[in-house]
């Protein structure tokens, strides 16, 4: 029977190979600076709980001195996790005393395509199954045979995973609360005596848990400073909005489990009738509605196939396997239960397929270009060390080492306690912005929506920085960077990457003064400064005339032409072992609005190129010139134009353009 279920992991699991979730980097990130002595932090400055999996944390954290990848430290717990659940119902005597067909329970939950995802998924899903399925069995062999000699040794043994699980998830003592509920109800017998093994039951089943929840309070107050994790404030929510999404998440995920809560249901119902098994049944029913409800009131998860629910599959099986074992009592009944293990088995292989028009179904590819985006940025601007504010806070900032800023707020305690702007539209997670905040911190590379980033922004703080701080307008320019083809997990072929960054001109980036020197690196020639608001989500903002309207929509058209063109872009070069802009066509490249101090200054390109020519504008206008110097007659600002005529031998590749003040 374990041969099998592992064979349908394993099918299942090579259905969606090498796929990896972008937060499995954020727990990992915590794990590698904790070994490398930064704490349990996610970048410098204050701390914070950016996470809600700490034993997920610690135990990978615990495995990486054998010498293990990160990546498969990740994923060979979530595979061990998902097998192990499957041991744990092939040898509880709940299933085993009910006969074989009981424990074929097991092969659906194998079978089902989000068991698969989330084996390899790189979080914490298979372990918090492993550990709600372990307890619940071992409550469930207590509720079936409540003696005394065995029956505090099996709430010890389901006290001490309700305790582990209250370190891997945040959530865990829910679980908690409908065992102990349970044990209250149907496991007391009369007299005194009997009653004082009650309170040894319940005592063994709570204290672990409680203790754990306790000591993790006191590290958070002492070393966090807060009474719930930060992914609380960031996350939780509620709004018509929220409701309309948990409706859809929940429905996406009953469609794909299938396979599986059928036979839970066909088995529920002689559960509830036999009174041997109907405590168990009834534990398991109302913990698995409840913790459904809840699920859907915090909309669900961003995450595709429901892994928020994953925690409760163990609990379908149980039911499954009270159906099965009670459909072996009758003639022809072991038959009949193996052909209902195997329709589940089909079912849940054909939902496997997947809903390509159900947006919980589409399982993303981004997740390793963010890995190979991470470890082009930490050989580009390793040596610079800017600060990147970012919004896929997942494999990037994993893999390019940089200090970030969180600008969704998982990671950021001051934009995770902001309000949402639009407190109707909260979408787990994603819902949260501070631009101002973002911008005080003068970061010096900015990342919106994908790991490759996005010219228009996608989320809130994206949307407010854009229409109400003028600072992301003079201050910032966007660049568009190839990484050129460097393999990436999951391609066939090497992929030629297209990052998209806002860059900030003063900052570790930017333009460099020293002196009477001024040095402007060649690959922010490629940059353009964004001349408008893209992100026009409430039609308020817009001009109502057109004749104002019109030169609006034609800046935004300008830019997009000119981010789709790439006419030029910027490019690593790996002889020279830095950035530089490389130019494709012939073209004229202007960096906008240098302040310079009155003066003569002789521009130069280093080291010349042939067919360049630079020019020096105030409002569009050459400076005037005097031996070949280009006076600025008074302080401001200035535009550098580099033009590339067809007489240049192209591609070629722009370092630096300096400008010598000699007057």
């Amino acid at each position: 029977m374990l041969a099998g279920a592992v064979a349908l992991l394993l099918a299942g699991i090579a259905a969606f190979w090498p796929w990896i979730s972008d937060d499995a980097f954020i727990a990992l990130r915590y794990s590698e600076r904790l070994l490398q002595g930064k704490g349990l932090t996610w970048d410098e400055g204050p701390p914070v709980e950016g996470y809600s999996n700490l034993l997920w944390i610690l135990l990978c954290a615990a495995l990486r001195p054998l010498g293990l990848d990160w990546i498969t430290i990740a994923q060979g717990l979530g595979i061990a996790s998902t097998v192990a659940t499957f041991l744990v119902f092939l040898r509880t005597p709940l299933l085993r005393a009910a006969g074989q067909t009981a424990r074929g329970a097991v092969l659906p939950l194998a079978a089902v395509a989000p068991v698969g995802l989330w084996a390899i998924g790189g979080l914490e899903g298979p372990l918090t199954m492993l550990l709600v399925s372990f307890a619940y069995v071992k409550v469930g062999e207590l509720l079936a045979d409540p003696s005394r000699e065995a029956s505090v040794r099996r709430c010890a043994a389901a006290g001490g995973a309700f305790g582990l699980l209250a370190l891997c998830r945040s959530e865990g003592p829910l679980w908690l609360a409908f065992a102990a509920l349970a044990v209250l109800l149907f496991a007391r017998r009369g007299p005194a005596g009997e009653r004082r093994v009650l309170r040894r039951r319940l005592t063994v089943l709570v204290a672990p848990a409680a203790l754990a929840v306790l000591a993790q309070l006191a590290f958070r107050l002492a070393y966090y400073g807060e009474w719930v994790p930060n992914t609380a404030h960031a996350k939780l929510g509620t709004s018509a909005e929220t409701l309309a999404i948990g409706k859809l998440y929940v429905g996406s995920a009953v469609q794909l489990l299938r396979g599986l809560w059928i036979p839970a249901l066909l088995g529920l119902l002689p559960g509830l009738l036999d009174r041997r098994t109907r405590p168990l049944a009834l534990l398991c029913g109302t913990a698995l509605a409840a913790w459904v409800a809840y699920v859907g009131a915090i909309g669900g998860d961003w995450y595709p196939l429901g892994r928020y629910l994953q925690g409760g599959y163990g609990l379908l099986v149980l039911l499954a396997g009270l159906g099965l074992g009670w459909l072996a009592r009758f003639r022809g009944g072991v038959v009949a239960g193996w052909l209902l293990v195997g329709a589940g088995v089909l079912l849940a292989r054909q939902d496997a397929r997947l809903d390509p028009d159900d947006p919980y179904q589409r399982v993303s590819r981004w997740e390793w270009r963010g890995a190979a985006v991470g470890e082009w940025l930490a050989r580009a601007f390793g040596e610079q060390r800017p600060v990147l504010a970012l919004d896929p806070v997942g494999a990037v900032p994993f893999r390019s080492g940089l200090p970030c800023i969180d600008m969704l707020g998982l990671c950021d305690a001051v934009i995770a306690k902001t309000p949402p702007p639009r407190p109707g539209h909260v979408i787990p997670a994603h819902s949260r912005g501070n631009p101002r905040y973002v911008l005080d911190r003068q970061p010096d590379l900015l990342l919106f929506g994908t790991p490759t980033g996005e010219l228009v922004p996608r989320w809130p703080g994206g949307w407010q920085m854009e229409e109400e701080e003028p600072r992301f307008l003079t201050d910032y320019r966007c660049a568009v960077l190839r990484t050129g083809p460097p393999p990436v997990v999951g391609e066939a072929e090497p992929v030629d990457l297209k990052i998209t960054l806002r860059v900030r001109v003063s900052g570790r980036l930017g333009v460099r003064r020293d002196g009477e020197r001024w040095t402007v690196p060649g690959w922010l020639l490629t940059t353009r400064r964004q001349p408008v608001p893209f992100h026009f989500h409430e039609h308020d903002r817009l001009p109502k005339e057109p004749a104002a309207l019109a030169p609006v929509l034609a800046a935004a058209a300008a830019m997009q032409q000119w981010w789709e063109s790439e006419a030029a872009v910027g490019v690593f070069d790996a002889a020279a072992g830095r950035l530089a802009g490389e130019v494709r066509k012939p073209t004229v490249l202007v960096f906008e609005q240098l302040e310079l101090p009155a003066g003569a200054y002789e521009p130069a390109l280093v080291p010349p190129v042939e067919g360049v020519a630079v020019q020096v504008l105030r409002g569009g206008v050459p400076c005037e010139r005097r031996g070949g110097r280009a006076v600025v007659p008074a302080a401001g600002p200035v535009d550098l134009a580099v033009e590339v005529t067809s007489g240049a031998a192209l591609p070629l590749r722009l370092f630096e353009l300096v400008l010598v003040r000699s007057d």
